[in-house]
């Protein structure tokens, strides 16, 4: 897991009803884990996903690999 570096696109992918409830302030795109498939996204940048436990961003971050993308999951920092 990692933190966002300038020039990353931070893409929430969870559901839209638990984004809404808890919206990500860094994230710069918002995209449900269910549509990133079909997502047009660029072959240039790096890409981070968050979910809340990281499990659905490990599995599509996967996936966006296999077409060439490069990703992380993103892990939030922690408040102290």
């Amino acid at each position: 897991m990692t933190q966002k570096s300038p020039g990353e696109i931070l893409i929430d992918i969870r559901p839209p009803e638990l984004a809404d409830e808890a919206p990500l302030p860094e994230a710069d795109l918002a995209i449900p884990f269910f549509a990133l498939r079909e997502a047009k996204l660029p072959e240039a940048r790096r890409y981070l996903l968050y979910c809340d436990r990281g499990l659905l961003s490990q599995w599509h971050g996967r996936a966006l690999a296999a077409r060439g993308l490069e990703v992380a999951v993103y892990q939030p920092a922690r408040s102290a």
